[in-house]
C-alpha cells in the first residue's frame, strides 16, 4: 500500500462494504505519535496562522485540521456560515432569522444543500454554520444567525440547513451549550437546572443530532461552573451517551478551551482552528501519561429614505460574514424593480410629502450588531473592540409618516427591534432582516406584490424592554430559567407588540376554512400547548407550512406531535 493511497484505499474499501471503524483504526495504527497529536487540533501553528489569517481574511480558504499528508488522510476542511459558504467568493443568503421567520424546513434544506454545494467546490468538506442556539434577548449580537427562540422551530430548521449541507459536506452544528450572549461568552459562566436544561436549552440540538449532523461545536461559555469546551456533562453523559452521537466534537476557535488535557478527557475531540493549546501540552502529558482520548400601475413616485436606502447590508462581519461577488441594496433593487417609476433616494422626512409612497429603511449594520470578539478579561486576548451601541431609527420613522400617510417601514435587523413609538402611526412594516446578497430584489418583489411577505415571526417582539429577561452584556455569572421571549410574556400577562409567530400576508386566512381572493398563498399552521400549574406555561409543539391554494377552498395539514411534547408523564 502506497502512503498517498492509505487514505484513499480505505475509502474504496469502506465503499465496497468495509466497517469504517475498522477501516478507520488501521489508518490509525499506521501513524506515528506526532501525527495522532496532530489530528487533535488544527494545521496551522498559532502565530503564523493569526497573522496570515488576520492578513488575507477570514476564511477565504478552507481551514483544514487533522491531515495526515504522509497516508493521504485530507483531514477537516472548515468553511463557517450560516449566513452561506463563508469562503472565497459566495451566494450570501437571508441570515438564519430571516429564514426562521418562513417556517419552512423545506426551503432550509435547499439553502443548506446550496451552502454545501459551494463550500464542496471551493475545497471544503465541512460547513460549520448550523447555529441552534437559543433567542434569549434580541441585544444578543448574533441573533441574526439562529432561527428564533423556540427550541422546536431551532430544531426543525436546523436539522433541514444539515440534512442540505450533508448532501455535499459535513455539516457542523454550534455553540454547545447555552452560547445566547455576545460580550460575556468569553467569561460568563450560565446557572441552570437540569430540567430547564434539558426542556428549554438542549432540545434543538438532540433534533440536529438525531437528524444526522457529523459535528458538534462547543461554545466559548462555561455551563454550571466548567467550561463547555472540556464539560464532560455535556460532551459525554449527554452528548454521546445519552443521545448517541458518533460524530466528530470541536472547539469554538481560539479560546474554546481552557485545559487541553482535561478537553480531552471530556470529550472535545478537535482544538480548532489553529495547532494552540494542546499542541503545547499533549505531548508531554502523554509522556506522562496522563492523557485519556420585502400596484406598480398606480406609482410614479417612490421616495426611499434612511441611511441603510443604499448600502450593502447583508449581516455581521464577524466569523459570519461571507463576501458575496455583489449585494443589491433596497434602492437598488427598487429602481430595478421599477422601471418606469421614479424611485428617488430623499434625505429629509419632509421632502417625502410629494410621493407616492415613501419606503424608510430602518435598523442595523455590522457595526451596531454582530459577533463579539473581545473580552475584558485580561487573561484572554482582545482581537477587535466591542461593537458600537445601535442608533436609534424611532425619530426618522415618526417623521417620515407625519408627513406622508402612505409609509412603509422596512426594519433591517438581526432579532427584536422595538417599534411602540411609531408602528401605530405607518400603515405597514415589514422586517427585512439582513437579507443577503438579493436582498434588494427580494425586498422589491415583495413590496409590489410579485411575492407574498409569507414570513411568520420566529420570536416575540415586547412593547417594552423592560418585558425581556435581564441582560448584562459583561456579566461573569448569569442563571438560565425557562421564562424568555412568548413564555415570559405569557407568564406575566404583558400584551406582546408582535407575538410568536405573527406575520399578515397578502391573503387572508382562518384556521378551519381558507377563505381567498384571488391572490395566492400559504399559511403556517402552529400548535400550541399549555403546561398547567402556578405559571402556566405556553409552547410550541409542532407546526407545519401549508401547501398554497390558488382557488377557494380548503387545504389539509397534517402535524405530528410526539407524545412527550404534550403528556409530562411520558418517557423523555
Amino acid at each position: 500500500m502506497t502512503a498517498a493511497g492509505s487514505f484513499g484505499e480505505a475509502v474504496r474499501a469502506v465503499r465496497c462494504g468495509a466497517d469504517p471503524d475498522a477501516a478507520a483504526g488501521a489508518l490509525l495504527a499506521r501513524m506515528t505519535e506526532a501525527e495522532r497529536l496532530g489530528i487533535l487540533d488544527g494545521d496551522e501553528p498559532f502565530w503564523p496562522g493569526m497573522a496570515e489569517m488576520m492578513g488575507k481574511g477570514y476564511n477565504l480558504e478552507p481551514i483544514v485540521a487533522g491531515a495526515v499528508p504522509r497516508l493521504g488522510v485530507p483531514g477537516i476542511r472548515f468553511s463557517d456560515g450560516p449566513r452561506g459558504a463563508v469562503i472565497g467568493r459566495s451566494t450570501a443568503f437571508p441570515v438564519p432569522m430571516a429564514r426562521g421567520a418562513t417556517w419552512d424546513p423545506a426551503l432550509e434544506e435547499r439553502v443548506g444543500a446550496a451552502i454545501g454545494a459551494e463550500i464542496r467546490a471551493q475545497g471544503g468538506n465541512l460547513f460549520g454554520g448550523v447555529c441552534v442556539n437559543l433567542l434569549r434577548h434580541p441585544a444578543w449580537g448574533r441573533a441574526q444567525e439562529t432561527y428564533g427562540e423556540e427550541p422546536v422551530l431551532l430544531g426543525a430548521l436546523g436539522s433541514a440547513l444539515a440534512r442540505g449541507a450533508q448532501r455535499h459536506v459535513m455539516a457542523c452544528v454550534k455553540h454547545f451549550a447555552c452560547n445566547s450572549m455576545e460580550n460575556a461568552r468569553f467569561t460568563v459562566d450560565v446557572r441552570i437546572d437540569e430540567q430547564t436544561l434539558h426542556e428549554v436549552y438542549l432540545p434543538h440540538f438532540r433534533a440536529v443530532v438525531e437528524a444526522g449532523v457529523a459535528s458538534v461545536m462547543s461554545a466559548y461559555n462555561s455551563v454550571n461552573g466548567q467550561w463547555c469546551g472540556q464539560n464532560r456533562t455535556l460532551l459525554t453523559d449527554i452528548l454521546r451517551t445519552e443521545w448517541g452521537f458518533a460524530g466528530l466534537v470541536m472547539s469554538d476557535f481560539i479560546w474554546g478551551l481552557r485545559d487541553p488535557a482535561g478537553s480531552l478527557a471530556a470529550g472535545l475531540d478537535v482544538e480548532m482552528p489553529f495547532a494552540q493549546q494542546r499542541a503545547v501540552a499533549l505531548a508531554p502529558a502523554l509522556a506522562a501519561g496522563t492523557v485519556l482520548p420585502l400596484q406598480a400601475r398606480q406609482l410614479t413616485r417612490v421616495a426611499v429614505v434612511g441611511r441603510l436606502a443604499d448600502v450593502p447590508n447583508s449581516g455581521d462581519h464577524g466569523s459570519s460574514d461571507v463576501r458575496a461577488p455583489s449585494v443589491v441594496t433596497p434602492l437598488a433593487g427598487l429602481r430595478e424593480a421599477l422601471p418606469g417609476v421614479e424611485v428617488s433616494q430623499v434625505d429629509g422626512a419632509g421632502d417625502t410629502a410629494g410621493f407616492d409612497v415613501a419606503v424608510v429603511i430602518v435598523g442595523y449594520t455590522a457595526e451596531d450588531e454582530g459577533e463579539y470578539v473581545g473580552s475584558y478579561d485580561p487573561a484572554l486576548a482582545t482581537l477587535y473592540p466591542p461593537p458600537d451601541e445601535p442608533g436609534a431609527h424611532d425619530e426618522l420613522a415618526r417623521a417620515v409618516a407625519a408627513a406622508n400617510s402612505r409609509t412603509v417601514v422596512v426594519v433591517m435587523a438581526g432579532a427584536a427591534v422595538t417599534m411602540e413609538e411609531w408602528r401605530d402611526r405607518v400603515p405597514a412594516i415589514l422586517l427585512a432582516w439582513y437579507p443577503g446578497m438579493e436582498g434588494g430584489a427580494a425586498l422589491a418583489d415583495v413590496l409590489p406584490g410579485r411575492s407574498e411577505p409569507g414570513g411568520r415571526l420566529p420570536f416575540a417582539i415586547p412593547r417594552d424592554e423592560a418585558d425581556l429577561p435581564p441582560f448584562e452584556r459583561n456579566a461573569t455569572t448569569v442563571t438560565y430559567d425557562r421564562w424568555h421571549g412568548q413564555r415570559l410574556l405569557d407568564r406575566d400577562a404583558e400584551p406582546a407588540a408582535y407575538p410568536l409567530g405573527f406575520g399578515l400576508s397578502y391573503t387572508t386566512f382562518t384556521i378551519g376554512n381558507v377563505d381567498l381572493d384571488v391572490q395566492r398563498g400559504g399559511h403556517v399552521v402552529q400548535v400550541y400547548a399549555t403546561r398547567p400549574g402556578p405559571e402556566p406555561e405556553r409552547f410550541l409543539v409542532g407546526f407545519a407550512r401549508g401547501a398554497h391554494a390558488s382557488d377557494p377552498g380548503s387545504v389539509p395539514v397534517a402535524l405530528a406531535l410526539p407524545i412527550e411534547k404534550v403528556d409530562d408523564d411520558a418517557t423523555r
